[in-house]
């Protein structure tokens, strides 16, 4: 399934704008961590969605910390300066230029 592969854009754009961000958990979402830099919920499992929230409302300040270091994940893994540095690592080694 695609599904298992994709982080969204707006995962992406939640997370640069220094939003918490609900992800699905997948293959790819694995590098986040639940209630540290992300909210961390199984797919198609609405009951797991809900808690996420709930915990949400119930943590404000816990809330603006996973925020915080959700942008802070995206800088290291997803900018586009990130992009660039593992894109020139990457064609520097394998000699495409």
């Amino acid at each position: 399934m695609q599904s298992q592969y994709v982080v969204t854009g707006k995962t992406y754009q939640f997370l640069a704008s220094s939003r918490a961000t609900v992800v699905g958990l997948n293959q790819e979402t694995r590098l986040f961590t639940d209630r540290q830099d992300a909210l961390v919920v199984a797919q198609a499992d609405s009951k797991a969605l809900v808690s996420a929230i709930k915990w949400a409302y119930a943590h404000p300040v816990q809330l603006q910390t996973v925020a915080e270091n959700g942008r802070k994940l995206y800088e290291r893994q997803f900018s586009s300066k990130q992009i660039a540095g593992d894109l020139r690592r990457l064609m520097s080694s394998k000699h495409i230029f």
